[in-house]
């Protein structure tokens, strides 16, 4: 009698102990909201998240993920998003710009990301950047575009053949056939 309580005993052991395992796998997979500074990036499901020096940078929602691929350019590793959904440009931890594009290809060790199809990307304050090709540079901070651009300004427009937007230092350089067009509020009261 007493060897059969030891074996119940043994089994029971290791029901609870595999119970408390598998219970401790299932909720330690949430996302990591506070990530050492030396954490790039995560991926789960179709969502690529990056940080920049443990502050989030990117948060890029999307229908599907593409398997990792190498860059034929120069043998980067990269993650493909296509169809995104639901993307978060971050600055000093807040969010500059919401995302809307059909792809973003984020490269792995230079942290570089490239914005593709319909990019747009709206600020709280209204104003939006829309373009077909919008490129982060993730080691000089900017967001550039060889491409035509479109600014919606809360009071008019702004069009250019390419722009160079400084993240960290707030500037944004457009060149090449930069037209504006903009309401003139006040130039009535002022012919009187």
């Amino acid at each position: 009698m007493k060897k059969t309580n030891v074996y119940l005993l043994i089994i029971l052991v290791v029901i609870i102990g595999g119970g408390f395992l598998v219970y401790e796998i299932i909720t330690s997979s949430g996302e990591v909201d506070s990530p050492d500074p030396k954490y790039q990036y995560q991926i789960r499901e179709s969502r690529v998240v990056s940080y920049d020096g443990g502050e989030k940078r990117w948060d890029i929602l999307a229908l599907r993920l593409l398997e990792p691929r190498l860059s034929r350019d120069d043998n980067e590793a990269r993650m493909i998003l296509e169809d995104i959904t639901e993307g978060k440009l971050f600055n000093r931890g807040k969010v500059e710009y919401r995302l809307n594009a059909n792809r973003a290809t984020y490269y792995k060790s230079s942290k570089n990301v490239n914005l593709e199809g319909n990019v747009i990307l709206k600020q709280k304050s209204g104003e939006e950047i829309r373009g077909e090709k919008l490129r982060w540079v993730d080691r000089s901070q900017e967001l550039i575009s060889n491409e035509d651009v479109w600014v919606k300004l809360l009071d008019g427009d702004l069009y250019a053949k390419s722009m160079v937007m400084d993240l960290e230092k707030d500037i944004v350089d457009f060149s090449g056939g930069v037209e504006m067009e903009f309401d003139m509020r006040g130039a009535e009261e002022d012919e009187e």
